[in-house]
């Protein structure tokens, strides 16, 4: 029998490998790169306020794709949650927090961004296994 793979069952471990990249080069590699510019950190922290505003709208895109090819939902699910989560509540404080450092203040001590770092985590987590678990043969019927 030669490929018997559904389009969806192909581009399942595509999609959460490409969202995985997205992810890792965006909030692993490239951010934390911008601060070794030598730059004042209101101007790194409104770049990341952009970078990631761009990212989050990927995100959705990519949460919608892996719906569309993942047959299990729990991966794309847990991964929306994270984004929803970072967009509606992390993000505004983070974006806050921006906002009293750019105007020359220090905020309190908060853990908004040890948070939003541990749901990426977790994302990468999810969509390795989503991806992994994509490029198994199916079961024998």
């Amino acid at each position: 029998m030669p490929n018997s793979l559904s389009w969806p069952a192909r581009l399942r471990p595509f999609t959460a490998a490409l969202y995985l990249g997205v992810v890792l080069g965006v909030s692993f590699i490239a951010t934390p790169a911008k601060f070794m510019a030598p730059l004042p950190l209101a101007d790194h922290l409104q770049i990341g306020r952009v970078t990631f505003s761009v990212l989050q709208g990927i995100e959705l895109g990519l949460v919608v794709a892996l719906f569309m090819v993942e047959r299990r939902w729990l991966g794309p699910t847990i991964v929306a949650a994270l984004v929803l989560a970072q967009f509606f509540w992390l993000r505004p404080l983070i974006d806050a927090r921006v906002d009293v450092f750019v105007a020359g203040d220090t905020p309190e001590p908060a853990p908004w961004h040890h948070l939003y770092v541990g749901a990426e985590l977790v994302k990468v987590i999810v969509l390795a296994v989503v991806a992994l678990r994509g490029t198994a043969p199916p079961p024998p019927r």
